[in-house]
């Protein structure tokens, strides 16, 4: 997340020679905003399956042991 903000940072448009920004390129920029977040989000999810899964194979050896 700290990679994205600092991207947003540095985020420039570019511009038309009519004032503005070129909207092809807002919308491309968007798209790999969202790409970066879809990622981080996909990374964060797998982060916490794996603790879950360390967990319940934790609880299934204690059951064992108990049982």
């Amino acid at each position: 997340m700290d990679e994205i903000a600092k991207k947003l940072k540095k985020l420039k448009f570019k511009r038309n020679i009519i004032g503005g920004v070129n909207e092809r390129d807002v919308w491309k920029k968007l798209d790999e905003l969202q790409n970066d977040y879809r990622h981080a989000f996909e990374m964060q999810e797998n982060k916490y399956q794996a603790i879950i899964d360390a967990k319940e194979e934790m609880i299934e050896e204690l059951l064992k042991k108990l049982g």
